[in-house]
């Protein structure tokens, strides 16, 4: 995961007339990672093939154990498991030496993932050392080795938006012990969950309502924008009307959209012209495309990955200009093997940004392109369709 980042400068944030608010939250525990507040989480955890050298495995390691490496917020720790006799062990203070680490007995659980439902070892909560001091973590070890690492829970309570009670919610997604971490240039921050709509449910972060998202020093909603305090112990959040300073983004491409994370915020940008309003700061994009229309219909085409289209700042009163989109180069990704030559085809924008096989047309997935193979003499020798995977 790319690392995130907030604006160098400060913004000019002038209050409205309603006066700020300060709104109560409660502790919620969580007892597995597939609750749904846990969507986003910067942590990641990988099964290695052995003991790394750079560990003092503990003494309680045997050839069977498994050896992981935790990615959590920009620290590495390692984790060392033993599924038989339900034991962990992880490196809280990440200096690598487990001798004075406790052994963590694990409880049988079945928790969602991705294959569906599994069955599991749940361990912690344990206090994680050094950065992160006083921060509490839980582990799942799942029977396909698949570990994730997880809050033991999060603040929640209610909020008045323009006079809309809505439910929120903010998780310790660092695993630094407090909520209070907003996308920065120096550290991944906690994240933010807004019931915006009332539904109550919670949309996950990849959805593109920004329901939940990296939690900013601001946030839009209603057609408004509020600036968001949260107390370091997750006690409460104090919530005020404010009118940011402005700039202008411009992309040069009728029809684009973008999902943005920044200190102001999650955006969703999309409209027929190609610039939009947006409060001085540095934005990450988080998926970019564009939108067109021919006889067929309407399509669009969307890239997740955006290649060299990392972060750019808009200054307030100022116009920033990112480039992404048509034209489109096609390549092919040809591949031998036992006589056999197969290939797959990529597509790529201005940015570098990787576009998938297939476009929506009038809402669904349009057949992937076709191909035809001909010899120097035009004579044909193979005709097929690309597939999906």
């Amino acid at each position: 995961m790319k690392k995130f980042l907030v604006a160098l400068g400060v913004f000019a944030l002038f209050a409205a007339a309603v006066e700020s608010e300060e709104f109560t939250l409660r502790i919620e525990e969580a007892k597995t990672p597939d609750h749904p507040a846990f969507s986003l989480l910067f942590s990641n955890c990988s099964l290695l093939r052995r003991c790394p050298d750079e560990i003092s495995p503990p003494p309680g390691a045997t050839p069977n154990s498994w050896y992981y490496r935790l990615k959590i917020a920009g620290r590495t720790l390692y984790a060392v498991a033993d599924p038989s006799v339900r034991t962990m062990y992880i490196d809280t203070n990440g200096d690598g030496d487990f001798m004075d680490e406790e052994a963590l007995s694990g409880e049988l659980a079945a928790c969602r993932g991705p294959q569906g439902v599994e069955r599991a070892l749940l361990f912690g909560p344990v206090t994680l050392g050094g950065e992160g001091a006083g921060a509490s973590a839980m582990a799942m070890l799942s029977e396909t080795k698949r570990l994730e690492v997880f809050p033991p829970g999060f603040v929640t309570g209610d909020i008045t938006l323009d006079g809309k009670t809505m439910p929120v919610a903010i998780v310790d997604a660092n695993f630094d012990g407090r909520y209070d971490g907003v996308f920065s240039a120096d550290g991944a921050p906690d994240v933010l969950i807004v019931d915006m709509d009332g539904d109550g449910k919670i949309s996950g972060w990849r959805a593109l309502d920004g329901e939940t998202a990296p939690l900013g020093r601001l946030l839009h909603a209603r057609g408004q924008y509020y600036a968001v305090k949260p107390a370091a112990d997750g006690s409460s959040i104090l919530i005020e009307p404010v009118a940011p300073e402005t700039g202008t983004l411009e992309t040069g491409v009728e029809g684009a959209f973008m999902a943005l994370w920044s200190d102001s915020g999650f955006h969703y940008l999309s409209s027929k012209d190609s610039a939009y309003q947006l409060p001085g700061g540095l934005y990450q994009p988080r998926l970019i495309g564009f939108n067109g229309a021919d006889g067929a219909g309407r399509w669009s085409i969307t890239a997740s990955d955006t290649g060299n289209m990392d972060t750019f700042t808009v200054q307030p009163g100022e116009t920033e200009r990112v480039t992404f989109g048509p034209p489109l180069k096609i390549k092919l990704d040809p591949r031998a093997a036992r006589g056999t030559v197969s290939t797959g085809i990529v597509i790529f924008g201005a940015a570098g940004e990787k576009y998938p096989l297939y476009a929506n047309l009038n809402g669904s997935k349009r057949f992937p392109p076709a191909i035809e193979v001909f010899l120097e003499d035009e004579k044909r020798i193979a005709r097929g369709r690309f597939e999906y995977g």
